[in-house]
């Protein structure tokens, strides 16, 4: 089993690929994702490119993802 951690701010973007153990197998870092500050389609391209970039070549498809993001805290946002 693999999981994506994702903490999307306001200046920067990481993400982490880790197995079971708490190993980290990949990880990426991004331009901010603040979802008020860039938009829904700069966030949204933000989180593609730190996901692929840490799962990069290997042959797994992550069995969750917990994303932190700055900007979500209105319940519009999470519709």
């Amino acid at each position: 089993m693999h999981v994506l951690g994702i903490d999307a701010g306001g200046t920067k973007t990481m993400c982490l690929l880790a197995d079971e153990e708490g190993r980290i197998l990949g990880e990426a870092r991004g331009g901010g994702a603040n979802l008020q500050a860039a938009g829904e389609l700069e966030v949204e391209k933000v989180l593609h490119h730190v996901m692929d970039a840490a799962i990069g070549d290997r042959d797994v498809r992550p069995a969750a993802i917990c994303l932190g993001i700055a900007g979500v805290d209105r319940p519009e946002d999470t519709a």
